[in-house]
């Protein structure tokens, strides 16, 4: 196990398998995480800044979870992203993937206990427009 130098941030890596989502991640060396990505500036005062992130990935599926913790051990930022796709075929010979669903979610805790929550959700139907929408919540979304 190795921490990361600078800001005294950390980020913990896990490989995942159908069961792995609940393994302890270890640490590795990595560049700081993204967590303030999609964070409004007018919110950036508000939250509570993580100094360890837990990443796991799931092979089987692209797809990938942070969770990230305040100095204290308490989660304060977590964030998943999932993408699914389709197996298509236009002419019966070559077969590739088409985008089925993307979903990517992140959620920050403020200090005054709530979370905000952005949810940001791509279609097929339109693939260059991604939906966001921002909500406050009681809890951390799981």
């Amino acid at each position: 196990m190795s921490a990361l130098s600078g800001a005294g941030l950390r980020l913990r890596r896990a490989a995942l398998s159908m069961q792995a989502w609940r393994r302890r991640p270890r640490l590795l060396a990595e560049a700081e995480h993204p967590w303030r990505s999609g964070l409004p500036p007018e919110r950036e005062r508000e939250v509570v800044t993580p100094r360890v992130f837990e990443l796991a990935i799931d092979y089987e599926v692209a797809a990938e979870r942070v969770l990230g913790r305040d100095a204290d051990g308490e989660p304060c930022y977590c964030s998943y992203h999932c993408v699914l796709t389709d197996l298509c075929c236009e002419d019966g010979e070559v077969f590739f993937e088409a985008l089925s669903f993307s979903e990517n979610m992140r959620a920050w805790r403020l200090a005054s206990g709530q979370w905000l929550v952005r949810r940001a959700v791509t279609t097929p139907d339109d693939p260059e427009l991604e939906r966001v929408e921002y909500r406050r919540s009681d809890t951390m979304p799981r």
